[in-house]
Order: C-alpha cells, then sequence, then structure tokens
C-alpha cells in the first residue's frame, strides 16, 4: 500500500482538514489475502532479526499456541537466519529456555537500558508484533526504539489490529466490544501511519492482512476480504 504526497503531507501536518480521505494505492500484493504469519514468515526468511515480545503475555498463551501450530515465535526462529528474542517476562524466558531449547533470549527493558545484543550485531528487521496497542504512548516508545537502535537495524516493522475489522462488526451491532483487556489503543492504517511519522519514520509501507487462519470454506468472507483490504484484522507496517 503506497502513500501519495498528499497522504505524507496530512501525516506530517503540513497540511489540515477534519475531513481527510485516506485513499492509499493498492497494487497487487494488496490483494492477495494473506495471514499476518505467512506474510512476517516470508518477509524474514534467511534474514537476522530481533523480536521483542516473544513471550506472548504468559507460559499459558504459549502453550496454547504451540499446541494449534500458532506460536510466532517458533515460526520466527525455524524461518530467520538468526532471531533474537527480547522480553521482559523472565519466567517466560526461562520457560521457552528449558521447554523448546531456545537460548538466543534476553530479558532486558531495551528502552530504560543499552540492550548490548541487540547494539553489537546488525540486523535486517525489528519486529514490534502486537505490542503497539499495549503502551500508554506508542508514539514516545516507537521514537525511543528508533533513536536507540536504529544505527543497528534496515527497517522496524510492526503489527497492530485493524480497528476496521468486519468481524466486529456483528458485536458493535448489539453494543458490545471484543478487544484484549489490556489494550490501550485501537489502530487504522491512517493512524498507523500518522504514529509512525511522528516517531521520525519516513519511509512507510502498509499491508493489511489475516491475523489469524484463513478457512478455505468462508468462501464469501475471503472474497470480501480479498476485495476490501480496509476490513480485514490486522495491519503491517514496515518503516525505517
Amino acid at each position: 500500500m503506497k502513500l501519495s504526497q498528499d497522504d505524507l503531507a496530512a501525516l506530517s501536518g503540513a497540511t489540515f482538514t477534519s475531513s481527510y480521505r485516506f485513499e492509499p494505492e493498492f497494487d497487487a500484493t494488496d490483494r492477495q489475502y494473506k495471514t499476518r504469519r505467512s506474510l512476517l514468515m516470508e518477509l524474514c526468511a534467511n534474514k537476522n532479526i530481533v523480536h521483542l515480545g516473544c513471550v506472548d503475555h504468559n507460559i499459558d498463551m504459549i502453550e496454547k499456541k504451540y499446541q494449534r501450530g500458532k506460536w510466532l515465535h517458533k515460526d520466527l526462529v525455524g524461518t530467520a537466519n538468526r532471531c533474537l528474542g527480547i522480553d521482559l517476562n523472565q519466567t517466560g524466558l526461562d520457560y521457552i529456555k528449558n521447554k523448546y531449547g531456545m537460548e538466543d533470549l534476553v530479558c532486558c527493558n531495551i528502552i530504560e537500558q543499552d540492550c548490548k545484543e541487540i547494539l553489537s550485531s546488525e540486523w535486517d528487521y525489528f519486529l514490534i508484533p502486537e505490542v503497539l496497542e499495549h503502551q500508554d504512548n506508542p508514539t514516545w516508545f516507537l521514537s525511543s526504539i528508533k533513536e536507540k537502535y536504529q544505527q543497528q537495524v534496515s527497517q522496524f516493522v510492526i503489527t497492530v489490529p485493524n480497528a476496521f475489522d468486519l468481524g466486529l462488526r456483528s458485536l458493535l451491532m448489539k453494543n458490545q466490544e471484543a478487544i484484549n483487556s489490556d489494550h490501550r489503543f485501537w489502530f487504522t492504517p491512517y493512524t498507523l501511519a500518522k504514529v509512525l511519522y511522528q516517531a521520525g519514520f519516513r519511509s512507510i509501507t502498509l499491508r493489511l492482512c489475516r491475523n489469524g487462519v484463513i478457512k478455505k470454506q468462508a468462501v464469501f468472507k475471503n472474497y470480501t476480504l480479498g476485495k476490501y483490504p480496509f476490513l480485514r484484522n490486522n495491519i503491517i507496517a514496515i518503516a525505517s
């Protein structure tokens, strides 16, 4: 998904309107309805990457995702040349090391501390998947990471839930909201781009995808989400 000069002017604050129409240019890849997992796997194949938030909340969630074949960190370790896992949860990191034999893990607050494991190497991608919506100040969070580690990283990859998710519509009609109870924000393609731009990123590419499994039998849903990317439930941003 390409951003136009008008989009960049709006993102930077050079222009202002209370009714801006964000209509990015879609290419053939944007029309492909793929999962977040498959896109990240394609992107990170044979690359050196940092994976922030590798514990996935807690040990129970790791086990549930592992049993269902949906644990992202395991997939990334299997496809990347090197995958360095970073998290604040020492208990979870110890569990991963002992249960699954993964050693390339660091417990670190990468903003308050200098993470020597990141600073001592060069990285193709710094992944921040499903983390930003948990932060009290997303712009500050991203700008702090960028300022500290940008010399070691070629590109940053951020994924977030999409507020325009088609699957939310039926609950909204019942005056209900389905949300992770730790989330602070809902993002749209434009508001994610705005946060990234304000955090200091200037090259921003967006992709909309499916966080979860695409069921072949859901023919009408898949057709709709293939035709209307804005209704997919996840956004991927690649920024530098």
